[in-house]
């Protein structure tokens, strides 16, 4: 089981090959639907780690896709954590993936160009977190979140 972030934002739980969506999340429960869901009535609730599959898939799953979106999650992370070139952090990843789901996978130009897309829009210039008498205005920043304040 693994929930990895989309690239919009969202949450997509992967597991045994089946890709689901984030539903709703009550208290502590996070509800999943399945992606394909106009064809399929596949659900699954979260707890505290474990996993309930609620209702059973229409369709066959596909672990290669899944460990695809897995990949691209990594490539994704990698790019914010580190500040190698876009090119040694594609070759990094791809070289711990299988064959068969490397052939599935776009070219590798495509990739680099990928990282270097989602660098740029994550990416906040120095000036941008300045006052115009050169105090820290950017308090705070991560994934989700932007603090900023003036005192």
């Amino acid at each position: 089981m693994d929930i990895i972030q989309t690239q919009m934002g969202g949450k997509k739980l992967l597991h045994e090959g089946y890709e689901y969506h984030l539903n709703k999340e009550v208290g502590d429960k996070i509800y999943w639907k399945c992606v394909k869901r106009k064809f399929c009535k596949g659900r699954a609730i979260t707890q505290n780690g474990s996993l309930i599959i609620s209702n059973q898939h229409s369709h066959s799953p596909n672990i290669d896709d899944c460990e695809t979106k897995k990949l691209m999650q990594a490539i994704r992370t990698k790019s914010c954590q580190s500040e190698a070139p876009s090119s040694a952090i594609v070759k990094e990843c791809m070289s711990q993936v299988p064959i068969e789901i490397a052939r599935k996978l776009p070219k590798q130009e495509s990739l680099s160009r990928s990282v270097r897309r989602y660098r740029k829009k994550n990416l906040i210039y120095e000036d941008l977190t300045l006052t115009t008498r050169g105090e820290e205005f950017l308090l705070f920043q991560n994934d989700e979140v932007q603090i900023y304040s003036t005192a």
